[in-house]
Parts: C-alpha cells; structure tokens; sequence
C-alpha cells in the first residue's frame, strides 16, 4: 500500500496510574482538520460501527488513522482521513467532548433520538447497576495500574543515579543527523498516541504499523527505564527541529513523563524501546543496548530488588487484564439494553447522510 493510502491503528486515550489518560483534545485541535464530527449516542448505538464503514470506505484512497478503544480494542473511538482533512469521534463518556467551534468546523451528530425512552425506563434498574459495576471495576482496575507503575518506578529511581545522561545526548544528536540527513524548514509538529495499553489482553498493542509506516527501525533494549527516557525525548527533539512530524508514543504508566516508541512517517522510521513488557525483535533493526550508557556495577548489585518488582508489576498487570474482562462483560450487559432500544433504521439513514456528504 502507498502512503496515501495506508491505514495505521493507535489508541487515542487508555487507562493510567493517575486515571484515565485522553489525547483527544488535541485530536480535535487540530490544525489540518477541515471537518470534525462528534458523534453522540448510547452504547452500541452504532458510533464504532460508523467509523468502521468510513474508515473501510476510505483506505486504500487515502490515509486513515483508526484509534481504538482501550476498554474494547475492537471498537474504535475515533477515525482520522488526512486526505479528506476529516475526524471522527466518539464524544460521550469517559472522554466527552464537546465543540469548542460549532459549526466552524465542528458538528455534533446526535443520535440519542434515536432511543425508545420508555423502552430504556423498563429496564432503569439493570441499566445503573451495569453501569455501576463497570465503572468500579475500571477503577479497581486503575489502582492496580497505579501500583504496578509505582514498582516500574522504583526501577527507574535504582538505574538512574547510574545513567549517563551527557553520553546518551551526544549519541542521540549523533543518530539523528544519520537518520534524517536533510533538515527542513521550519519545526516539525508532534502528535500522541498510545501504541500500547494496559488492561487489554492480547490486544494491548499493534504491532501492523510497523511494517505500514517504518522501513527502518530502531530498538533501544533498555529493562531499567532510565536511559529511555532521557533517549526517547532527546532524539524526538532533534528529530522536530529538523523539521519532521513525530507521532509520539507514551508508556502508559508514565504518561507524562516517558515516551516509548517513535514514529517517523516522512522518514520510514520507528524507534521502539524493548522491555520485560514488550519485546521488539525486529529483523534488520538497528539494536542498542542501554548497558552502553549505564554503569552496570551499582545497577547489578540491586539485580534480586529489581527482579522482584518486575515480577511483581507483572502479577498487577495481570490482575488489570482480568478485571478490564470483567468490566467489559458488564458493558457488552448494558449495551444489550441500547440496542433494543435503538432504530437503527434511523441511524441508517444518518449515516448514509453523511458519508454522501463527506466523502
């Protein structure tokens, strides 16, 4: 598939230590958008299902960009078609959004009217005790999120007193110039997006983009978390200022401090960091070992503490992946409500609408 026709999957927002983590403001700032289309509806009232069929219309012809939900990879909460300059996306809870400018670009398609109330109130009670216990449980969820970071953390305060952060950014402006060799005018612009999650199983990640979007890869190993850091960001930085949109991939466990994987769409580049979580064994990958830049000494004397966080991080984790099944069991109870309740012959119809209209 050529580039302007290639489809790539991320995840928009997806559970964190401190909560719920969302991208999607920025999502819908953005610039290159002509169109924004927040879609509006109760659960399994068609919003993925929209998304799908427009995202299924579309690639081939031009770039589609599906971001998928964390609480259920196999729907989306969102879809981005750069070539029609067109975003679509789920704005009800827990990532509401709401039009900052209505009718500028922006457009609420709202399907609730589509609902038979009287039919949804026969059934108040199994609704709010659905909704209830998913919530709860995304939250006990969370917690334990919270206390895996909080383990992966301390990882990362034993390796960094014994990082070489000046020898990682020499090595960084280094790599950069050989793998962008021309720089462009003007500053690159960065965007988010989780290409893992935590909580979802098997589909906790998406390991097709690599070969849509990279020709030449990078592997950082690094177990410890501390040289990640300092490289990921630093090498991001280089690769702006030369003038190259970068699509940023934070850990899920520390959202705001720590990138895990880079994409480099113009490039043909993606720089993946290698874990106990994630192993990235990829042929013909540039392989760089953090050991080169940590004094392994220190770090090695407190091997049998760091192997016993690890482990334990790991047994949270799993925990996480059994109550996410949970959540979404009461979810997949609550939707089974809305869809009786729908017309989906009306949402048809809507549909129809506006994919004559946009596309």
């Amino acid at each position: 598939m050529n580039k302007a026709g290639r489809a790539t999957d991320f995840f928009i927002a997806a559970n964190g230590p401190m909560g719920f983590v969302s991208y999607f403001e920025e999502l819908c700032q953005e610039e290159a958008l002509e169109h924004l289309l927040i879609l509006k509806a109760g659960p399994g009232c068609g919003k993925s299902t929209l998304m799908k069929r427009m995202a299924a219309l579309r690639e081939g012809e031009e770039e589609v960009q599906r971001l998928h939900c964390s609480a259920d990879p196999e729907s989306l909460d969102g879809v981005l078609f750069s070539g029609s300059r067109l975003a679509i996306v789920d704005g009800t809870a827990p990532h509401v959004i709401e039009p900052t400018f209505p009718g500028a670009f922006e457009r609420v398609v709202d399907l609730y009217h589509c609902l038979d109330e009287e039919k949804l109130k026969t059934h108040r009670a199994e609704i709010v005790e659905a909704h209830r216990n998913n919530k709860a449980l995304l939250a006990r969820c969370r917690s334990l999120i919270g206390g895996a970071g909080a383990l992966v953390g301390e990882i990362y305060q034993i390796a960094a007193p014994c990082t070489d952060r000046e020898k990682i950014l020499r090595y960084t402006a280094s790599l950069s110039k050989r793998l962008a060799t021309s720089k462009k005018e003007g500053r690159g612009r960065e965007s988010r997006r989780f290409l893992t999650c935590l909580g979802a199983g098997d589909q906790a990640s998406f390991p097709a983009n690599i070969p849509t979007l990279c020709s030449q890869t990078v592997v950082l190993h690094d177990r410890w978390g501390a040289a990640g850091r300092i490289f990921m960001e630093s090498l991001k930085e280089h690769l702006l200022e030369a003038g190259y949109d970068v699509i940023c991939c934070p850990c899920p466990l520390f959202p705001h401090h720590k990138i895990e994987h880079l994409f480099v769409p113009e490039l043909g580049l993606g720089v993946f960091t290698s874990n106990d979580f994630h192993a990235f064994d990829l042929p013909g990958a540039k392989n760089i070992h953090a050991r080169r830049f940590t004094q392994m000494q220190p770090l090695d004397a407190k091997s049998a503490r760091v192997r016993f966080h690890m482990k334990a991080a790991k047994n949270l984790l799993s925990q996480a992946d059994t109550l996410m099944k949970e959540a979404k069991a009461w979810h997949d109870q609550l939707e089974k409500y809305y869809v009786s309740a729908c017309d989906f012959t009306e949402i048809d119809s809507i549909f129809e609408t506006l994919i004559a209209k946009y596309f």
